[in-house]
């Protein structure tokens, strides 16, 4: 009976702690699961409805980081149509799996009072239960599964399970590692046969991931290595020290003795017999913390259940040494057999890990039943059309309820985003700039904080709704900006594209919102910082603002090339401004060399400032001509630029005063030049002009759409010139050419005029 009670001791300790993994699954709602779970469930769901193992529809990314898992939910959709509620079971039933290959594992390593107390320890750990939802416990069940396989010369099943692991997570590939140093030491050999195995049953995997997504790692894992860039992490400690801090701080307090008890054992324990039991479970705990500590891993709560449930192995086990111990130098030698491991199991580890895991259910609930993402993705399921892109830091939930294309700005389905992780301000900067996503989901003590003060992120946002902490935004209506180019290039690789203008016209007095359009070719060293004026026909300076990019928010030194920015400027115009016309000045100012990037053209030329765009304060004057004589014309120009009249008043001895009346029927965004030309009966030049209208003052490019510019013009008169048989030529030009006639080849208007008469 004795015997019997003692064989049964482990199996008693599984029942009580699938009872344990029951009453979690029972009592903790599948809403509570960690919001990145939902990320997986998105991808299941999309796979169960044949479109594809995708998060956005049309969008090959692979953003889960375990694609088994979500296939296997896929798979079950079929059995059960509550995706949550799948999810939740097959994360508790997986959770309870582990248990059992707990004791299996131990009792084919022969160490049966471990196996009494591992599973309970498996049971109320609070890091599983807050995991739960999400592919941990499926995978802790995969590992154990493979180290018994393996152990038992169970080999086919242990490479057909290491197949499956390895593509629920391909980070398990170091618990791979780990077991094939177990089989050199227990074999004398490299299992070299099996590894091939295995390598073949995941190729198929590997090729097809290649050809959907062009990549075999997820693209949220490299992700999840840039977020420690995104994220503030001044109070974040690393990885190792982070689990150090888990396993051995008030967190976990009875874990923190019975890890040093463990350890301490097992040390002895190989010091007295040379023979260090489950050396290969600590070895991994160490490597999987030293590979995530090097990869400078956020530190996420799920990231140490593996480590954490191993652990509890470790410390099994070494509660078995101290047994050992105790019976060398004890007369008590059936002090601690499997029948005690389970009192102890009853009296002591259960009720204070069981308390402890029930409070940090109660605490967080909150914080793992985000109510507000819920209604948010619920509200942008209901009013958000279906095509509508909406960026958020929190995914999951708000990405699997609403069911509307996702711009992820931590990077994890997108991978534009994932390379531009290097800041938590400037991530969120980039995907605005970049994408111009149709909703936004701020969420406070985030990046958004910064954002929403900026004029530029309210002039193209207004908030919609709020639920509790989030507020959906809502992109604006924009009302049509002006382009002009400028197409000049940087040193360093900077190309200024174009100035996008919100209105050519100045208001003295309120703010003219400009943005520069320029491409990133090459990673700048130095923050730029941005001066940008308004410069008269006379080299006079208004309105001076220096700022840095997007106010701080996207520095240059974070620029990727690649990167096609539109950055805002806001220019207070003065009240006192002259009237008359005006183009936008700009200098790229290095703060590092004390002047402004030079132009790659010209890199012997410092401090460059750069002329683009006009705008206009007023009106042309409509100048008095005293007209001998008015022509009346139709004569169209490209751009439907229109000479209606030209009038010419009273010769002199030396000039002919005219005045070319045009009409723009629309805006001209081109500085042209005017010229007239006189030529004598035998078609030669005899005397031209060649002018800007108004000297400048007023040129063509500040043409408004149905103005009449009335521009005057003094053709000198050669002395002699016969004036009964002359032509007058007029065009217009820039550095692009002459300007062509409307539905001609002709870029001039000539007629004859009789100017005797």
């Amino acid at each position: 009976m004795k015997q019997k009670w003692q064989k049964n001791a482990p199996f008693l300790a599984g029942v009580l702690s699938l009872g344990i993994i029951l009453f979690w699954g029972v009592t903790r709602p599948p809403f509570f699961a960690i919001d990145d779970a939902y990320i997986t469930y998105r991808y299941a769901e999309n796979l169960h409805q044949g479109l594809g193992l995708v998060y956005n529809v049309g969008e090959p990314v692979l953003g889960t980081t375990a694609p088994m898992f979500a296939i296997v939910l896929a798979l079950f959709r079929f059995l059960v149509p509550d995706m949550e509620l799948l999810g939740h079971w097959l994360g508790i039933i997986s959770w309870g799996l582990t248990a059992l290959m707990a004791i299996f594992l131990l009792l084919q390593m022969k160490r049966p009072f471990a196996a009494s107390i591992a599973p309970i320890l498996i049971a109320i750990q609070p890091t599983i239960l807050k995991s739960v939802g999400m592919e941990t416990s499926f995978l802790l069940f995969l590992m154990l599964l493979l180290a018994w396989a393996w152990l038992d010369e169970r080999k086919k099943t242990a490479v057909f399970v290491a197949a499956i692991m390895v593509i629920t997570r391909q980070d398990s590939v170091l618990w791979l590692i780990i077991m094939g140093l177990v089989v050199a030491q227990k074999d004398r050999r490299l299992p070299w046969r099996e590894a091939a195995a295995v390598i073949g049953l995941t190729l198929p995997w590997f090729a097809y991931a290649w050809w959907q997504y062009g990549a075999i790692l997820p693209n949220s894992a490299l992700a999840k290595i840039g977020q420690t860039q995104v994220m503030s992490t001044a109070t974040l400690l690393p990885f190792w020290q982070q689990f150090f801090r888990l396993l051995t701080t008030r967190t976990l307090p009875v874990v923190s003795i019975l890890l040093i008890t463990a350890v301490v054992s097992l040390l002895f324990d190989y010091w007295l017999k040379r023979k260090f039991t489950g050396w290969w479970l600590l070895l991994w705990v160490i490597a999987y913390t030293a590979v995530y500590s090097m990869l400078d891993v956020v530190n996420f709560n799920w990231y140490f259940v593996p480590p954490v449930t191993i652990m509890m192995l470790v410390v099994a086990l070494g509660f078995e040494s101290i047994g050992n111990w105790i019976k060398q130098f004890s007369s008590q030698k059936n002090m601690l057999n499997p029948r005690f491991a389970l009192i102890i199991n009853l009296l002591l580890i259960m009720p204070v890990f069981t308390s402890f895991a029930m409070e940090t259910w109660h605490t967080n609930s909150k914080q793992w039943a985000r109510a507000e993402y819920f209604q948010v993705g619920q509200w942008l399921a209901a009013h958000a059309a279906p095509d509508a892109s909406i960026a958020s830091i929190e995914i999951g939930v708000i990405g699997y309820e609403s069911n509307r294309p996702i711009l992820d700005t931590m990077g994890l389905v997108s991978p534009d985003m994932t390379l531009h992780q290097v800041g938590w301000v400037e991530t969120l900067v980039y995907a605005l700039n970049a994408h111009s996503p149709d909703y936004l989901i701020s969420l406070p003590d985030t990046a958004w904080d910064f954002l929403r003060p900026q004029w530029w992120f309210q002039a193209a946002y207004e908030p919609v709704v709020t639920f509790d902490s989030a507020t959906i935004y809502q992109r604006k209506q924009q009302p049509v900006r002006l382009t002009q180019p400028i197409d000049q290039e940087l040193q360093g690789g900077l190309q200024l594209i174009e100035i996008i203008l919100s209105d050519n016209k100045l208001q003295p007095g309120l703010p003219l919102d400009v943005w520069l359009k320029i491409n990133v070719q090459q990673p700048q060293i130095s923050d730029y910082q941005l001066t940008l004026y308004l410069v008269d026909s006379e080299d006079n300076w208004f309105a001076v603002t220096k700022d840095f990019p997007f106010s701080g928010g996207y520095n240059s030194s974070k620029w990727q090339p690649g990167d096609k920015l539109e950055i805002p400027i806001r220019l207070m115009v003065p009240t006192d401004l002259p009237q008359g016309a005006y183009q936008i000045g700009i200098i790229m100012f290095d703060p590092e060399q004390g002047g402004g990037v030079p132009l790659a053209a010209s890199p012997e030329q410092l401090s460059p400032d750069i002329r683009a765009g006009w705008l206009r304060f007023g009106d042309p004057p409509a100048l008095s001509l005293t007209t001998a004589v008015s022509l009346p014309q139709h004569i169209v120009w490209q751009h439907a630029l229109t000479l209606t009249a030209i009038n010419i008043a009273d010769l002199t001895a030396e000039t002919i005063p005219l005045q070319l009346v045009w009409q723009a029927a629309e805006p001209l965004t081109r500085d042209l030049t005017v010229f007239v030309h006189l030529l004598d009966a035998q078609g030669n030049i005899v005397s031209q002009v060649d002018q800007r209208p108004f000297q400048g003052e007023w040129p063509t490019a500040v043409w408004q759409s149905g103005e009449t510019i009335f521009q005057p013009i003094s053709l000198p008169l050669p002395a002699g010139l016969p004036l009964n048989d002359i032509q007058l030529r007029i065009g217009l030009y820039d550095a692009e050419g002459r300007l062509p006639l409307a539905g001609s080849e002709k870029d001039f208007w000539q007629f004859e005029v009789d100017l005797a008469n």
